[in-house]
């Protein structure tokens, strides 16, 4: 069993997660990582792009956060059901994939833990990565690998179902 993700203090960068799964277990799993230190930042408009001027977000300091070896959990759909429709839910986890790509493009992480099936293929799809070697598990039925191919081969990955694992999975793997 090996780490990949948790509220942080390690010498190297942070994990980045990114939680697009609606199930309130995916939820519940945010809230428990945020009281445990992580930080939390919630996304919801298909037209967001933080990266690139956004006032609502301080990216320099998600940047800062990661650098200093904290967690942070991107998260698509606080609070909300269901996405207007799946078209509506679609353009959210591309988005946010895309920002996960500018995210990686100029902050070393840890790690990566992807919540939810839609979004870890829209991750994969933004990353230009076609799978993952697996070599374990961080906790029950939640594996971790390494990116197979693309710009990030090698990196650290987690995966889950949105609506599977302990409420502290999150912090725990």
């Amino acid at each position: 069993r090996q780490a990949v993700f948790g509220p942080g203090g390690y010498a190297g960068p942070g994990a980045l997660g990114v939680v697009g799964s609606l199930s309130t277990l995916a939820t519940r799993q945010v809230q428990v990582a945020s009281q445990a230190g992580v930080t939390v930042v919630q996304l919801g408009s298909p037209a967001a792009r933080p990266l690139r001027g956004e006032a609502g977000h301080d990216w320099p300091s998600v940047v800062r956060t990661l650098a200093a070896g904290r967690s942070v959990v991107l998260w698509t759909n606080p609070g909300e059901l269901r996405p207007a429709s799946r078209a509506a839910g679609q353009r959210v986890l591309r988005t946010v994939a895309d920002i996960v790509g500018e995210l990686l493009s100029t902050t070393p992480v840890s790690g990566l833990m992807i919540v939810g099936g839609d979004t870890a293929q829209s991750v994969f799809r933004a990353l230009c990565v076609s799978g993952l070697v697996l070599t374990g598990e961080v906790a029950p039925g939640v594996p971790y690998g390494r990116f197979l191919d693309g710009p990030y081969a090698g990196l650290a990955t987690a995966t889950k179902a949105g609506g599977f694992g302990a409420d502290t999975v999150l912090v725990d793997g």
